[in-house]
């Protein structure tokens, strides 16, 4: 590859987030986006279960989700065994982090909508950039090890005292 063709995958990477946020900022900021709608699955399985063993439960569908998209998507076709693998590993990594950011926004989707939709944008649009694609996904891989490292099984972030949430003032 060439770096005129990088230039042209950051670009795109760039204009595909801005654009993201411009079309979703609005829609935020009004309150019209639903911002109390369930994430069913996850939700389900945290009742009884750690968030951890939720997210990879909630995986499970996920891929059953996304199984009819291999017999139109000529890209998930040709990813052979390995590539199906990697993108397995990928699916219960973005299950861990999708997890985490609901969990850490009091329950709101919003983050995970917002962040899912952008990834999708970027690493499985008509113009993704293999190479771009592969590395959006390790480095989603990365962050669900660090989450599961740095927060345990309950994927929960700490409040600092010295910061408290409106919610924790009140109290």
């Amino acid at each position: 590859m060439t770096n005129e063709h990088h230039r042209q995958t950051l670009i795109f990477i760039l204009l595909a987030y801005g654009i993201t946020w411009f079309i979703w900022l609005p829609l935020l900021l009004q309150r019209r986006f639903g911002a109390e709608v369930p994430s069913f699955p996850f939700q389900y399985f945290h009742k009884k279960r750690s968030a951890f063993r939720s997210s990879l439960l909630t995986s499970i569908i996920w891929a059953a989700w996304h199984l009819p998209a291999f017999f139109f998507d000529e890209n998930l076709r040709q990813m052979g065994g390995f590539g199906v693998v990697g993108w397995l590993i990928g699916l219960v990594a973005g299950s861990i982090l999708l997890s985490w950011m609901t969990l850490n926004a009091e329950g709101s989707v919003i983050p995970a909508v917002l962040w899912h939709g952008t990834f999708n944008t970027v690493v499985a649009g008509t113009n993704a950039d293999p190479f771009v694609s592969g590395l959006c996904s390790i480095l989603v891989v990365a962050a669900a090890v660090y989450l599961r490292l740095q927060f345990g099984t309950e994927l929960k972030i700490q409040r600092n005292t010295l910061f408290p949430t409106i919610k924790e003032k009140k109290q």
